[in-house]
């Protein structure tokens, strides 16, 4: 994801997707997250929402 304010692209994994009942997400979706530090120090997408 490429977030609004212009920082870094985040990673979002398919696991978070699911959990927050879809299987995919429109390129043009818009997705508020909390950022969790993941395997190997590694930032991601948690807590999706959408709208």
């Amino acid at each position: 994801m490429r977030p609004e304010d212009g920082g870094p692209d985040v990673f979002v994994h398919l696991s978070a997707v699911e959990k927050a009942g879809f299987t995919t997400l429109e390129e043009v979706a818009r997705v508020s997250y909390e950022l969790k530090t993941g395997v190997r120090a590694k930032l991601s997408a948690e807590d999706l929402r959408v709208g």
